[in-house]
């Protein structure tokens, strides 16, 4: 899942309920890696999923969620829950230190231009689109894509 913070003060520079619905429906369950400026953008962790959060600040704390310190630690904690699946949410230098580790991406490529300051790491690597629907929701035209290597 793509996000770009075009915002200073964090978030989306779009709302499609249909994006969110997917990605509950595909991360339910499972474990959720996050940055911690990613993370303090939610009200609260997200129901249903176990929350890690990434920080190099020793002294975060982060109800009903997990810090990890680095990025190994926060991929072991998850493995150790569920070997499966587990989702990136972000943000940018997240998306960056993983992206290499990763079998698939699931993308909303919106048909917009947004000026934003987490732009989303090169992933001309992932070539084989697995699904691809097309939607427009009345205010965007955006693509779900999920692609592997």
């Amino acid at each position: 899942m793509i996000a770009l913070s075009a915002d200073p003060e964090g978030g989306l520079p779009w709302y499609i309920p249909e994006d969110l619905r997917r990605f509950r429906a595909m991360t339910m369950g499972h474990p959720i890696i996050m940055g911690r400026v990613t993370f303090d953008e939610f009200t609260a962790p997200l129901p249903g999923r176990l929350s890690i959060v990434v920080t190099r600040n020793m002294n975060y704390r982060a109800d009903r969620a997990v810090v990890a310190h680095t990025i190994e630690g926060a991929i072991a904690y998850a493995l150790a829950h569920d070997d499966e699946e587990i989702f990136i949410g972000g943000g940018e230098i997240i998306y960056r230190e993983v992206l290499d580790r990763c079998d698939r991406l699931h993308l909303t490529l919106i048909h917009a231009d947004f000026h934003g300051n987490a732009p989303f790491p090169d992933y001309s690597q992932f070539r084989k689109v697995v699904e691809k629907t097309t939607h427009n929701n009345g205010t965007y035209q955006y693509d779900f894509v999920t692609l592997e290597e």
